[in-house]
C-alpha cells in the first residue's frame, strides 16, 4: 500500500494492490518502487518516502553500499526513477508510525483488484489510521 500525505502531513490518495508472495523485504522494496512510480506519474517532483522496513531503507538511504542481493534490482530501478526528480529522501519509520499503510495493506489482501482513494473517499478504518499516525489529522471524519 502507499499513502500520499501534503506537504504538512495531510492525506492526498492512498493506493492498496495484491503483490506476489515474497519476502517482506522484497514486498518493502516493491512497495517503494511503486510509490516512487506513483509520485512520478502525479508529476510530484520533491518527495519523501517513509517505510518500515530497515533493510530496505538502509539500502535506499546509502547508496555507496551494495544492497541485499534479493532487493538489488528493485534497489536499482528506485534509483533510475529517483533521476526524475529535483529531490526524494528515504526514511526509515517505526511500524507504529506506519498504520495507515499497514491497515490499506490488509485492505488489499481482501479484494481481488487494486484501488484507489483520495482524501474524500478514504474508508472509515484508514481515516483513523491516519489519525493515529499524524494526530493532527484529526480534523478528518
Amino acid at each position: 500500500a502507499v499513502l500520499a500525505r501534503d506537504h504538512t502531513g495531510v492525506p492526498i490518495k492512498l493506493w492498496a494492490k495484491k503483490y506476489v508472495k515474497c519476502l517482506p523485504v522484497q514486498a518493502g522494496a516493491a512497495s517503494v518502487l511503486w510509490a516512487i512510480n506513483l509520485a512520478s506519474a502525479e508529476g510530484w517532483t520533491r518527495i519523501i518516502i517513509e517505510g518500515d522496513s530497515k533493510i530496505c531503507f538502509d539500502a535506499l538511504s546509502d547508496k555507496d553500499s551494495l544492497p541485499p542481493w534479493n532487493i538489488s534490482n528493485i534497489v536499482s530501478d528506485v534509483f533510475c526513477v529517483c533521476l526524475s526528480f529535483i529531490n526524494v529522501f528515504f526514511v526509515w519509520v517505526r511500524i507504529d508510525c506506519n498504520m495507515a499503510a499497514h491497515e490499506a495493506a490488509k485492505f488489499a489482501l481482501q479484494t481481488p483488484v487494486s484501488c484507489c482513494f483520495s482524501l474524500d473517499s478514504l474508508p472509515l478504518v484508514k481515516v483513523t489510521a491516519c489519525k493515529v499516525d499524524f494526530p493532527p489529522c484529526s480534523f478528518l471524519s
